[in-house]
């Protein structure tokens, strides 16, 4: 839980990627990181707040997030590392809580 409560400050002091902009293969695929920031974001601070307990339906979006958080880190390239830092950042925080809740 502790770990989880330093990645989720952590994260929560990071400004979002500056630049960032849905085009391309980004907005094909409908994968906005400003979205999966949002609820990712939601679901952690919930688990965090509740001492470590989510409800399956957070832990399901959760879920999806990683699935195209996965996505999205593969389709940032070289000049994109603050993004790609960033949803990799995301990422991890979600598959802890998710490795957690189950």
């Amino acid at each position: 839980m502790e770990e989880i409560k330093f990645l989720c400050a952590e994260f929560l002091s990071q400004p979002f990627p500056t630049g960032y902009v849905e085009k391309g293969d980004l907005a094909e695929l409908d994968i906005d990181l400003a979205e999966l920031d949002t609820y990712a974001a939601g679901c952690i601070s919930t688990y965090v707040y509740q001492q470590g307990n989510i409800d399956k339906d957070r832990v399901a979006v959760l879920k999806e997030c990683v699935k195209k958080l996965k996505t999205l880190s593969k389709l940032f390239d070289d000049n994109n590392l603050e993004q790609k830092a960033y949803a990799i950042q995301l990422l991890v925080s979600c598959e802890k809580v998710i490795l957690t809740s189950e």
